[in-house]
């Protein structure tokens, strides 16, 4: 992912705008002037998105990016994005999406990997949470239940 450098941008009160539709624009024109490239790569993946069901492999790549960007600068996370994958069992060293196994969740003491990459334990947490709340729901769906009902 390209990042583009900081920009100063015209900064407005979200008092001075009259609508929703007058601040979205506003939002629209600088990003099509300024941040045109990520805008369209965004599209391209909200479009891939879109058109694929969502599975596993696509929302965990896609979670651990919002998790790891948010609060930190988009150029620093997409540097160690990939290591950050294969750190937390997400996918394996050429891309290749490793399924959730209770065998591959990591618990709090087994996040070394992670932080040698990026030392966040609440976002490391975050991570592993969801993983374990994506394995143990399809365990409940595929389990039957007893008397055969739901």
């Amino acid at each position: 992912m390209e990042i583009v450098e900081h920009l100063e941008i015209e900064k407005k009160s979200l008092a001075s705008f009259n609508t929703v539709a007058e601040m979205f624009q506003f939002a629209k024109d600088h990003v099509c002037r300024h941040r045109n490239k990520e805008y369209l790569r965004s599209m391209s993946s909200m479009l891939t998105a879109q058109n694929n069901p969502l599975n596993e492999h696509w929302f965990l790549h896609e979670y651990l990016w919002v998790v790891y960007v948010s609060g930190f600068s988009a150029e620093r996370i997409s540097s160690k994005y990939n290591d950050l994958l294969r750190a937390h069992n997400i996918e394996a060293s050429l891309g290749d999406y490793i399924p959730i196994s209770k065998e591959n969740l990591l618990n709090k003491t087994q996040l070394a990997p992670v932080f040698e990459i990026f030392k966040n334990r609440k976002k490391a947490e975050a991570i592993q949470e969801t993983r374990k709340l994506i394995f143990y729901k399809s365990l409940e769906q595929k389990t039957p239940s007893p008397c055969g009902w739901g």
